[in-house]
């Protein structure tokens, strides 16, 4: 059995690695291939498994039923736990299609539920809860908001009681444990109202959260063996799924500016011009191009010229407000798109970004460098009626203002006429 999970781990956690390149590159569809392939070896791996097992229990089921019957008469009835024949077969078997339900949805709002549902399924508990681990802040978050109806009595605490104990030490523990362990009952003294079971949800030795189980029928023997099988299942399932989230964060992203890259933007541009047509709303794109961008990498390299794009970047971060929508548009080419806001705030906002970088002290390896930015500036409507206008528009307006003299910023009015401005210091 932990050869079989074992194994998945290790194939999931490949292919998910190799899926960052393939996905970046466009080429996803032979990966998708490869893990339909060995989703299906795994699943006949599997069933070996099972039959195998299936097999040995029907081979020993009548020695354990005798070995049960003569340890019963001399040690007592609480020992028959530990003799009592499990038909691992049927478990493995049962959890195959929670096993592929977990590990092919990707989704973190669709995923938690299907964790939750599947766990008070299988281990016929009342309440289910799944917390998030930060192990920068070391801090739990629900993965789900809780419902009033459905709120826990017990709030896990990293610092205290049982939740440390799982934290520290990536185990399971139930209730029943520590009420029966001497060294562990410290711990319901440290906390009231503890759930019947916490198991670490980890990859790899990386914890990424805790399920917590309660109002469970734990006099099933396969309770621990089952939590244990499931939380494994689980963890994986969250490790894709973030991996997944965090590749398509990858692909939506300049890799060197941590902006949005041009395809994106213009996706993001489209959801910000319907939404603004529907509301009757302005809508505002501002257009910049760093000013003799060549100049850096011809004298100082391409590494100058890289950190250049990088600390524009982190201007335009800084100066714009939360809900401007950024992106390196390419090259030296940056652009915002400013939902709810007019032309005169976005000429405001490019001026002030052009007097904050032609006064912002950047350096290259002792190298002071001085660097500026034209601006162009265009709102939808005034007069541009799609997207693609709105772009065009806010580009002349930059080479209006890259005619003018560079570091100046331009807007462009409803008559098409460009009106260039630039504050003397």
């Amino acid at each position: 059995m932990n050869v079989s999970l074992s194994s998945i781990q290790l194939w999931t956690c490949l292919l998910f690695a190799g899926s960052a390149v393939l996905l970046i590159t466009g080429a996803a569809w032979p990966l998708i291939v490869m893990l339909r392939r060995k989703d299906a070896e795994l699943e006949q791996q599997n069933t070996q498994y099972a039959r195998e097992l299936y097999r040995r229990d029907r081979e020993t089921e009548g020695d354990v039923k005798t070995e049960t019957s003569s340890s019963s008469q001399q040690d007592g009835p609480e020992n028959g736990d530990d003799t009592e024949s499990v038909n691992f077969a049927m478990l493995l078997l049962a959890l195959q299609d929670i096993g592929r339900r977990v590990s092919m949805n990707l989704d973190m709002g669709t995923l938690i539920p299907t964790i939750i549902s599947s766990a008070k399924a299988s281990l016929k508990c009342g309440e289910c809860s799944v917390y998030f681990w930060n192990s920068r802040q070391k801090t739990l978050t629900p993965a789900l908001p809780t419902r009033s109806r459905e709120q826990s009595s017990y709030v896990p605490s990293p610092q205290r009681g049982m939740t440390a104990w799982v934290i520290e030490r990536r185990q399971i523990l139930t209730r029943k444990a520590i009420e029966d362990d001497y060294n562990l009952r410290e711990l319901l003294e440290a906390e009231s109202n503890l759930p019947d079971a916490i198991a670490p949800l980890a990859v790899g030795g990386e914890l990424l959260g805790l399920l917590v189980i309660d109002k469970a029928e734990q006099d099933a023997a396969t309770f621990v063996r089952l939590l244990y099988i499931l939380a494994n299942t689980y963890a994986l399932g969250i490790k894709n799924a973030q991996l997944f989230s965090r590749i398509e964060e990858m692909a939506r992203r300049d890799g060197l500016t941590g902006l949005l890259n041009h395809a994106h933007f213009q996706q993001e541009l489209q959801t910000q011009s319907d939404a603004a047509t529907t509301k009757g709303a302005p809508l505002t794109v501002i257009m910049g191009d760093v000013d003799h961008f060549k100049q850096f990498n011809d004298r100082w390299g391409h590494q100058a010229g890289d950190h250049v794009l990088r600390e524009v970047a982190r201007l335009w971060q800084a100066v714009l407000p939360d809900y401007a929508v950024l992106a390196r548009y390419g090259g030296e080419e940056f652009i915002c798109a400013l939902p709810g806001d007019d032309l005169s705030r976005g000429v405001e906002l490019a001026e002030l970004m052009r007097a904050e970088l032609e006064s912002y002290p950047m350096d290259f390896e002792g190298e002071a460098l001085r660097v500026t930015s034209s601006f162009g500036v265009a709102e939808l409507g005034q007069p541009a009626q799609s997207t693609e206008d709105l772009i065009r528009c806010a580009d002349e307006a930059l080479y209006a203002a890259k005619e003018a003299g560079r570091n100046r910023v331009a807007g462009s009015s409803h008559s098409l006429a460009v009106t260039v401005s630039r504050k003397e210091a």
